[in-house]
């Protein structure tokens, strides 16, 4: 036997997995990785000794998901017990992978084995990955949104509007928990010690700086930082704060949209939890504010309440951007509704490719085209939320059907394909076998699994949530005019604001 580097196509239905990623300090837990480590050990293709020990085996992933979440194309790189000659015949190892899968459940395939360079990191050879995210129709259009004589082409028509807005690169830090990928100014701390600049009352402080600590880990589409477009500028701290005082000057004039007293980095301080459980409502009741009847539920409700958005007249050093919290969207749509199994539910696949992804954000972006379909929120509050000095908070999405649909790989680097490319070809890609095995894992496995998931109470629980999710219609309306004035005075200023795409452009706050 001889150890090879390899890289592992895998497909997965992530329903009862706490996630891909084996979790340190829990190593009982059930994950992808940990019965795949089972497996390969099993197959003889790992020593017995190495597993839970992935650095002996060289592991890398190209993606990590959370619990709940499925995959048809992530790739695993690691050291393999192979056999001398074993991808002589067979480039595409799919011997190798139905060794391994005698040993895993029927959630979980291996859909090929390729060699590759020794080099090979599945983290930094990812450039793009698509995400499908499958909308039950019912969703978009249930009895409780009102809107009478709105049809399904109409709703279907605003989704697909607001995900337009995503497309090309775009500052996702209203789609995240934007402490996580937060580069603190060196003399914020000072700033917040001393009480200045923040207009935080003592316990909205404490509440921000216990957000700046905590560090959580990258969930479903959290694979920010991996491959191309996840690399962090050691500049991009720097503030511009000449256009932040030209947006606030603008935006004064139309008085006061500092909407509601949210503390920097409070605004998604709860674990990952279920969808349902996700409501953020306002630190003020604001029962003044007449509630729209479209999203009115008959008795009180525990969460009735306005939603926290506000806009920021200048630059607050606790809660900078950086470049950390712009992702780029290559391509990003919404089909025709399907059923996934025959007779059975509609659903929409809402389609997005990426270079990467962070926490959350593809379920907050879905959250927010929902809202938009429904009539919760205009669109032009969503268009707002891209822009840098807006703070505002989306419905975040069920999990339960987020599917990591494709993973695009760099090409190999001209020495790597000189020795390798009778085996390797031009770059790493699931070739026919392996794409049969997918296809064949999707229809039998993947499918009836998450049509089941369509038609569960998690929906119904979602939309409870979206029914008791308000935007206050005066506040809003000055939160969309400040962003009209903020764009107008980055127009204004081109040779400053958007030469050549400079780190100074990402850090206004």
């Amino acid at each position: 036997m001889v150890k090879r580097k390899v890289a592992m196509h895998v497909a997965y239905c992530g329903t009862g997995y706490q996630g891909l990623q084996v979790q340190k300090g829990d190593l009982d837990a059930a994950t992808i990785e940990a019965v795949l480590e089972q497996a390969l050990a099993k197959a003889g293709r790992v020593l017995e000794s190495n597993v839970g020990a992935q650095h002996k085996m060289g592991w890398s992933r190209s993606s990590r998901t959370d619990k709940g979440v499925h995959s048809l194309a992530t790739v695993i790189g690691m050291k393999m017990e192979t056999e001398e000659d074993e991808f002589v015949a067979d480039r595409e190892g799919l011997s190798i992978a139905a060794g391994i899968n005698e040993g895993l459940p029927e959630q979980v395939r291996v859909l090929s084995v390729q060699r590759t360079s020794r080099s090979f990191d599945a983290r930094f050879s990812a450039c793009a990955r698509t995400y499908h995210y499958y909308l039950p129709l019912d969703i978009l259009c249930p009895s409780s949104a009102g809107g009478e004589g709105v049809t399904m082409d109409e709703r279907l028509d605003l989704l697909r509007r607001c995900l337009a807005l995503f497309q090309g690169v775009h500052a996702f830090h209203n789609f995240t928990k934007r402490r996580l990928y937060r580069e603190e100014s060196p003399d914020s701390k000072q700033g917040r010690q001393r009480g200045v600049h923040t207009g935080l009352s003592m316990l909205e402080t404490q509440m921000a700086e216990q957000a700046a600590r905590s560090r959580l880990g990258d969930g479903e589409d959290g694979d920010a930082g991996l491959g191309c477009g996840g690399t962090q500028s050691a500049s991009s701290s720097t503030s511009e704060s000449a256009s932040a005082s030209g947006s606030a000057n603008a935006s004064s004039a139309l008085g006061s949209a500092a909407l509601n007293s949210l503390p920097p980095g409070a605004e998604a301080e709860a674990p990952a939890q279920s969808a349902a459980e996700q409501p953020r409502a306002g630190l003020q009741a604001h029962e003044s504010q007449q509630r729209p009847m479209s999203a009115s539920l008959a008795g009180p409700q525990k969460f009735d309440r306005p939603m926290d958005f506000r806009w920021n007249l200048e630059l607050d050093p606790s809660d900078l951007l950086s470049s950390a919290h712009h992702r780029t969207i290559i391509d990003i749509s919404a089909g025709a509704p399907v059923e996934l199994v025959p007779g059975s539910v509609r659903c929409v696949k809402v389609s997005l490719k990426g270079t990467s992804f962070m926490l959350h954000q593809i379920r907050h972006m879905v959250g927010a085209a929902v809202s938009v379909a429904r009539g919760l929120c205009p669109l032009e509050f969503v268009e707002a939320s891209l822009l840098k000095p807006a703070r505002s908070y989306m419905p975040l999405a069920p999990a339960s059907v987020l599917v990591l649909a494709e993973t695009e790989m760099i090409p190999w680097k001209p020495d790597v394909r000189r020795v390798m490319g009778n085996v390797l070809g031009t770059g790493l890609e699931l070739r026919q076998g392996g794409s049969e095995a997918q296809a064949a894992f999707c229809s039998q496995v993947l499918y009836p699994a998450m049509d089941t998931l369509l038609q569960s109470d998690e929906w119904a629980r979602w939309d409870e949530t979206l029914q008791r999710m308000w935007y206050p219609s005066a506040d809003m309306a000055s939160f969309v005019q400040c962003a009209a004035a903020y764009k107008e005075v980055v127009a204004s200023r081109p040779s400053q604001m958007s030469a050549s795409g400079t780190s100074a452009q990402v850090s206004i706050s």
